[in-house]
């Protein structure tokens, strides 16, 4: 019973300081010198792609996140693919095996797709019982937030790259 006493004694506090690990999203990336950036690629919102699929789907992976999904969609980078949800992540995933790349958590909701520009993350968090939005720019390659700007008012629709 005294092994078992010394494990726990020394489980518990590494337990507690792996769930303080900060949350990050820092990944390396090609180079795109035209890259997808945003819902509709454009900010007119083109969704023609000029491919045929056939009916036949074949799931290829499954992953879990954490909170509800809005009607929002996912943002896509070289392998990347950026999801928001309600509960104020932000997680970016493996676009070929579904692995978890990295996640960054807020203090509010993310109601609206993430938008890329080249290594920034740009998305806008509502803060809870609040009447005001931040929004983060985020760099996924340092793993860092470089800039955070409060907005009046809440901000639950599309961003728009202009």
């Amino acid at each position: 019973m005294g092994f078992l006493k010394k494990i726990i004694i020394i489980l518990i506090p590494f337990l507690f300081l792996c769930g303080c690990l900060p949350s990050i999203i820092k990944v390396k990336i090609n180079n795109d010198p035209k890259p997808y950036e945003m819902f509709g690629k454009i900010p007119q919102r083109d969704f023609y792609i000029p491919i045929t699929i056939s009916d036949s789907l074949i799931q290829k992976w499954e992953t879990d996140i954490n909170g509800g999904l809005t009607n929002s969609s996912f943002t896509n980078y070289d392998s990347c693919i950026f999801i928001n949800d309600l509960s104020g992540w932000v997680t970016c995933l493996n676009l070929d095996t579904g692995e978890h790349l990295g996640r960054i958590k807020n203090k509010g909701a993310v109601y609206s797709s993430p938008v890329i520009n080249y290594s920034q993350i740009i998305f806008p968090v509502i803060i809870h019982n609040e009447n005001y939005t931040e929004l983060y720019y985020y760099n996924f390659i340092l793993g860092e937030v470089i800039k955070k700007i409060k907005i009046d008012g809440i901000i639950v629709s599309q961003l728009i790259k202009v």
